[in-house]
């Protein structure tokens, strides 16, 4: 009886020992598969991926010398290049001597459309000198005339009225030298404009206005 019990014991003990370890058995199965499953398959060897050989790509010429077949098939049944056209020769002798780069009083502005005839001039006395203290001039009786520094933008230096005689004298600071001077008066509107006859020095300087004479003062006048 007691051999009997001892056996069912022993026989049960067996049973738990064999079911942990088909327990832990199946356990590290279950790790390797998910250890396999993560790393991925394996990269194929060079030898399993293909028993095919591998041919390079002819690398094409971006430069150096040109094949010479390539060139006769890529110009085959198109006209060559013309020739260059031979330049026209140059003159011999001297270049032109250059032209004056800064315009005269009387080229760099238009001139009055007419001058009409029997008028008054409306001038400067030359010579007008650098330190010189009155300027005169002639002009229209009774026209009140303006001096302005035409290099400073318009500066007014003095101003007067012409005599009867019709001639002005006006004094001012001493003049400065590579300054032009200019003459000008209001005549818009009247009948002066059709009898001035402006000086030699008539110039027209662009958002300062028209003078009907003006010098650029040198020592020399």
């Amino acid at each position: 009886m007691i051999d009997g019990f001892l056996f069912v014991l022993y026989y049960q003990r067996m049973n738990k020992i064999r079911s942990k370890h088909i327990a832990l058995t199946l356990a590290s199965v279950l790790v390797l598969l998910l250890v396999l499953t993560a790393c991925g398959p394996a990269a194929p060897t060079p030898d399993a991926a293909t028993d095919e050989p591998v041919t390079q790509p002819t690398p094409t010429q971006t430069g150096g010398a040109e094949d010479p077949t390539d060139s006769e098939e890529g110009v085959e049944g198109e006209e060559a290049y013309p020739p260059p056209q031979p330049t026209a020769a140059v003159a011999d002798g001297p270049y032109p001597p250059p032209t004056n780069a800064v315009p005269t009083a009387a080229s760099a502005y238009p001139e009055p459309e007419s001058t009409p005839e029997g008028g008054v001039e409306f001038a400067f006395e030359r010579p007008v000198n650098v330190g010189d203290t009155v300027i005169r001039g002639t002009g229209p009786a009774g026209l009140e005339v303006k001096i302005i520094n035409v290099t400073f933008m318009g500066e007014e230096i003095a101003s007067t009225v012409i005599g009867e005689d019709g001639l002005f004298e006006v004094e001012v600071p001493a003049l400065e030298g590579g300054v032009r001077i200019g003459l000008t008066a209001d005549i818009e509107g009247s009948d002066l404009e059709q009898q001035i006859v402006p000086g030699e020095g008539a110039i027209n300087v662009p958002q300062v206005g028209y003078y009907f004479d003006s010098i650029v003062l040198s020592d020399n006048g």
